[in-house]
Order: structure tokens, then C-alpha cells, then sequence
């Protein structure tokens, strides 16, 4: 084992992009790990590795960093490549993330890189000032959606997004569609268009469940009800959303690619026949009187005896 401490003129050995002056070599772990340790009987008290960045040539000067200054790196991991010393397969980076540094109060950013196969060294997800973490290949992402939570850029990938996972206790066989022992995923609903999809995967008979759990009723019977699983549709009105038309489909319920009943929007319940037809359509009059009409257009009331 050998420890050197290389001074300005001396010529390390170059690895990590750099001539460390500091290197701890060695051919075994023992030989090879550095330790930093604490005994303390005081709360608060640990040990720590520490950087710092000032933004100024004179050693000692204090002089703030800007907005979006790269102001430290974490713990590199290298491997020889064939090539030279200075592959770098996963590292660490911290920012500046503050518009206005302000004296004794800066706002910071995270960033993880790891390399691809190609050897390109590629983001992989952040944390921000705000406590958003990102998982993206964007250096340093934003979002207006999100103040505290997490951020998934899937940029242009169309598959999952989302995978659970339960290994060793779920195993469905359902293979084409997930791993056997993934009981649910989420992504895109349709490519290029968006919209989210949820699927559950169950070994059993009930592979996904919406429910709620809440601690008062609401009975009323008025286009403001309120219930314990709320669906709202919504359409695109400029740049925001709002109410659908009367006939637009609601809700949709299918059986595999084939509907089997649909909600419009003022609540007809419809029976589909066909791709291009339909067996008949439930709804309330304005009369408070329950109609059924069928495919050939025919309106009956509904007589309850």
C-alpha cells in the first residue's frame, strides 16, 4: 500500500481526467479504502466531507457564485477502458440554482450522470432547490407543474414509464404484456397523443381496484353532487379545459378492444352493436320520465309496473 501526497511541481499519475495530488493506491480494499470517522458523545457532532466553491482566483476570496455555476462534483467512479484512465460511468454534480444569490442565502441543485454504452456521460435525474426530484436526461430540467414532488421526462420513448414490481410473489405469465412478477404499469395511453394508462396484472380475478376513504357523506342528488370516486371529463377550451358536449362519449367501458356500454356527456347511457352501430340509448326526458331509444331511432318510455 502507498500513500502520496503530490505537491504543484511533482507529476502524479494521470487518471480521472486529472493528476490527483492526493492518490491512495493499492491492490486490495483494505489497501485502498479511505475512511473518515467520529467518536462523540455529542448530538449533532458526524464527520463529513466538505467542498467549497468561490467564484475568484484569490485563495480565501469570497465571492458569490452565479445562477447555474457548477460549483462542486461528487464521488466519480472511473474504469481504465482500454484507452486511457479517464472513463467516468457515474458521477454527481451540484449547481447553483438561484436567479438572485442573495448574501448567506443561495439556492442549490443536484444532478446525477451515468454513462451510456456508447460512453457518453448522460444525465439521469435531479433534485432542485424546491425539493422537486426529476428523472430526465435534461442537465438541469425545470417545471412550472411542480413545486415539491416529482418529475418524470420521458422525452420521445414511448414504453412504461412506471413499473411495480413484486418478485417472488407474483408471477401472472402474462409475459408479452409485462414481466411476470410486474402487477402494474403505467404510460402513455396513445403515441403521439398522450394520456395516461394504468394497468394492474393479478394473478386472481381482480387486477385493479379505484376506491376512496372518506370521513363524511354527501347525499344530495344535484348537478353539484360530490362522491366517494369522482370521474370528470374535461375538453380542451384555448388553454385550459372545461365541459364536454351533450353527446360526447364520457365514460367507456370495454372488453378487451370491443365497447360494451358508454356514458354521454348530459348522462345517456348507449348500448353499442356494431363498430358503426348501436342497439339502443337510456335517458331521462324533460318530463322526469325515463326513455329508450333504439337503433332504428324508435323512442319508448320506460313503465315501471
Amino acid at each position: 500500500m502507498s500513500i502520496t501526497v503530490l505537491g504543484p511541481t511533482d507529476t502524479p499519475v494521470s487518471f480521472a481526467e486529472r493528476k490527483p495530488h492526493f492518490q491512495l493506491v493499492g491492490n486490495t480494499p483494505d489497501e485502498t479504502t479511505l475512511g473518515v470517522a467520529i467518536f462523540t458523545e455529542t448530538s449533532g457532532h458526524m464527520p463529513r466531507i466538505a467542498t467549497l466553491y468561490s467564484k475568484t482566483n484569490t485563495i480565501g476570496g469570497n465571492v458569490k457564485p452565479d445562477d447555474g455555476d457548477p460549483v462542486g462534483e461528487g464521488i466519480h467512479a472511473y474504469v481504465a477502458d482500454g484507452v486511457d484512465l479517464d472513463h467516468c460511468v457515474v458521477t454527481q454534480r451540484s449547481y447553483v440554482e438561484d436567479p438572485t444569490p442573495a448574501a448567506g442565502a443561495i439556492g442549490g441543485r443536484s444532478t446525477w450522470f451515468t454513462s451510456t454504452v456508447a460512453g457518453a456521460l448522460t444525465p439521469r435525474f435531479g433534485l432542485n432547490n424546491k425539493g422537486t426530484v426529476f428523472i430526465t436526461d435534461d442537465e438541469k430540467p425545470t417545471s412550472s407543474d411542480v413545486d415539491m414532488g416529482l418529475v418524470i421526462d420521458q422525452k420521445t420513448e414511448d414504453g412504461k414509464i412506471l413499473a411495480l414490481k413484486s418478485t417472488g410473489d407474483v408471477t401472472h405469465g402474462m409475459t408479452t404484456r409485462a414481466e411476470t412478477s410486474t402487477y402494474g404499469f403505467a404510460g402513455k395511453n396513445y403515441v403521439g397523443e398522450g394520456g395516461v394508462m394504468f394497468i394492474g396484472l393479478t394473478e386472481g380475478a381482480e387486477g385493479f381496484q379505484v376506491g376512496s376513504m372518506a370521513t363524511n357523506d354527501d347525499t344530495s342528488k344535484t348537478t353539484t353532487a360530490r362522491g366517494g370516486v369522482h370521474i370528470n371529463a374535461q375538453k380542451k377550451t384555448g388553454t385550459s379545459s372545461g365541459a364536454i358536449s351533450n353527446d360526447a362519449n364520457l365514460a367507456i367501458f370495454r372488453n378487451y378492444t370491443s365497447v360494451v356500454v358508454g356514458v354521454k356527456g348530459d348522462g345517456k347511457i348507449f348500448w353499442p352493436n356494431t363498430s358503426t352501430t348501436y342497439k339502443g340509448v337510456l335517458y331521462p326526458g324533460t318530463d322526469d320520465k325515463l326513455y329508450f331509444e333504439d337503433s332504428g331511432g324508435n323512442v319508448k318510455e320506460i313503465a315501471f309496473v
